[in-house]
Formats: structure tokens, C-alpha cells, sequence
């Protein structure tokens, strides 16, 4: 009879530590979910409180007009230019992204963005990878070449943070436990959020930064 009893008492143990585990994400997942609400509670605040008499949808930040369109919101750099990004600037001033990433970007021509296509989430990464290359095309007028962990059966070529140098700096976009921006001493800088939105969230955060229009402060 003992063995089964051991059996048993392991087998709830490990009951136990699933439920704990699914608890912890769920958990995960609300704070992300309320953290979101008040963000868009804080563009509308910040909207009504810049709108003066007859105007209506003041979206303009920093100085930079700013339009909502169907596509997400269209930010005038100058007469000429303008990248399109899917959320509001405000709504982005809380990511975190390290000083090491601007330094890195600013001082390169030439970026590298990748993922793991094999990743469930490899939709949305794809959108974040050609909203880098379009944009930073226009500010700071940088190329992207875009890759993937394993390009077998693309045009694309395969890349991964081994393929960091200073003069190719290489962007990993991924799921993880926080939303932001990192980067290490071989130039390969990470993308992470906790869903597959957060990472097109930290990447429009890197774009509007490196375009001037939000400051590039983590």
C-alpha cells in the first residue's frame, strides 16, 4: 500500500503546483489587462484636456500633430513625413527601455529584426518587424533587414542574436514576463511583452523615440 500512497501524495503535489502555475498567469494576465485599461483611460483624459473650444479630437503630442485613422495613428513628423503607429504616444511612456538600446540604434544604419517563426505568436511579430522596417526607413532613416531563427523556405535570412555586431545590431522580438526593451554587450537587443500586442507596443515605442517624437528615457 505505501507505494501507491507515495503515488498518490505525488501525484496532487504536482496537481497542486499546475493550479498554482495557472493561477500565476491569470494573475499575470489581469495586471496587464488593468495596466491597459488605464492607459487608454489616460489618452482620453489626455485628450479632453487638451481640446479648447470648437476643436474637437486634439490627438497631438509633444508638438507633433497627430491623426486617428483606420489604420492606428498617423504622426506628422514634418510636411513630408510621417510613420503610423498603433498606439497613442501617451499610452506608451511607461515602457521601459534601456539606455544601452538607444545607444545602439542611434548610432546604427543598418538593424537586423528577427523572431522564431515557429512561435504561435509569429503573426503579430511579423506586423512588428515590417512596422520597424517601414518606419525607421523615415526616422532615422535606417535599413532594416529582416530575418528569421530559421528561413528555410523564404527569401529571408536566417538570423539570431549570434549575428549581433556593432555594425548590424539585431532586434529579437519575443514573448516574456515584462514589456520592454533590453539589449547586451554583443549588440543583440530584445523585444519582449507578455502578449503578442505588447511587442508591437514596445517596438512603436523605439520607433516614435528614435523619430523624436517621444523622449528616449526608459
Amino acid at each position: 500500500m505505501r507505494p501507491v500512497f507515495f503515488f498518490q501524495m505525488f501525484k496532487r503535489r504536482s496537481s497542486d503546483k499546475r493550479a498554482q502555475e495557472a493561477q500565476g498567469r491569470r494573475k499575470r494576465y489581469l495586471v496587464t489587462a488593468f495596466m491597459a485599461l488605464i492607459m487608454v483611460s489616460s489618452i482620453f483624459g489626455y485628450i479632453i484636456a487638451n481640446q479648447t473650444p470648437g476643436q474637437q479630437n486634439n490627438l497631438d503630442y509633444n508638438n507633433f500633430q497627430i491623426e486617428s485613422t483606420k489604420t492606428g495613428y498617423k504622426v506628422a513628423l514634418d510636411k513630408d513625413r510621417s510613420i503610423i503607429t498603433t498606439d497613442h504616444p501617451l499610452s506608451l511612456e511607461n515602457i521601459k527601455v534601456d539606455k544601452k538600446v538607444w545607444d545602439i540604434l542611434s548610432a546604427s544604419r543598418v538593424i537586423g529584426v528577427t523572431y522564431n517563426q515557429s512561435d504561435e505568436r509569429a503573426e503579430v511579430f511579423g506586423s512588428a518587424q515590417f512596422r520597424l522596417e517601414r518606419d525607421l526607413a523615415v526616422a532615422p532613416k535606417s535599413f532594416v533587414m529582416r530575418g528569421l531563427f530559421d528561413s528555410t523556405g523564404t527569401d529571408l535570412r536566417n538570423m539570431t542574436c549570434r549575428d549581433a555586431t556593432k555594425e548590424m545590431p539585431v532586434i529579437v522580438l519575443r514573448i516574456a514576463d515584462e514589456t520592454m526593451a533590453s539589449a547586451d554587450d554583443s549588440s543583440c537587443i530584445t523585444i519582449e511583452g507578455f502578449v503578442g500586442s505588447d511587442v508591437e507596443r514596445v517596438a512603436d515605442r523605439i520607433i516614435l523615440g528614435l523619430a523624436g517624437v517621444m523622449p528616449r528615457g526608459g
